[in-house]
C-alpha cells in the first residue's frame, strides 16, 4: 500500500513542500533497498534536494519485558554499528539515538551527529511490542 500526502510547511518565511510516501509491506523486508531507490529516483525528477526519511516497524506478540526489549535495541545499535549511542528509557517507552558510518545521511542533534533513532512501545490495543528504526530519525510518533 503506498499513499501520498503533500502538504505545504512554512518555517521562517521559507516555503517548503513535503511529499509523505507511505509503505505498508507485511513479511519480508529484503526489498526495502529497491523500494527506497524507486523513492528517491522520482524524487530527483522534481529537484535535487529531496531529503527522505524511512521507518521500518516491527513488533513481537505480547508485551515484551524491559530486558528483552532493552536487548533487542542493543543487538540492533551493533548490527549498523553504533557504539555511543544515547538512550533514555521510561516505563512504557523505550529510545535511543546514534550516528553509524554505515549510512551516509545525518542531522546534528545537540552538537552531534545523528542518522538512527530506535524506539520501543507496548500497545495494549493491540497486545503487540512495536519496534521502530528510523533514519535519520524517527519522525512519527510512538
Amino acid at each position: 500500500c503506498v499513499s501520498v500526502s503533500p502538504y505545504i510547511e512554512k518555517e521562517s518565511s521559507k516555503c517548503e513542500q513535503t511529499i509523505s510516501v507511505d509503505i505498508t509491506q507485511f513479511g519480508s523486508t529484503k526489498n526495502i533497498i529497491d523500494i527506497r531507490g524507486r523513492v528517491e529516483n522520482c524524487l530527483l525528477k522534481y529537484g535535487n534536494d529531496a531529503h527522505m526519511n524511512v521507518c521500518i516497524t516491527g513488533f513481537l506478540k505480547g508485551r515484551a519485558d524491559k530486558d528483552t526489549s532493552e536487548d533487542i535495541i542493543e543487538n540492533i545499535l551493533e548490527d549498523i554499528g553504533i557504539k555511543d549511542a544515547e538512550c533514555i528509557s521510561s516505563e512504557n517507552i523505550i529510545s535511543a539515538y546514534g550516528y553509524s558510518r554505515a549510512i551516509p545521511d545525518y542531522i546534528s542533534c545537540g552538537g552531534k551527529n545523528v542518522n538512527v533513532g530506535i524506539a520501543c512501545r507496548y500497545s495494549s490495543n493491540d497486545d503487540r511490542t512495536y519496534f521502530l528504526i528510523g533514519t535519520p530519525v524517527i519522525y512519527s510518533e510512538y
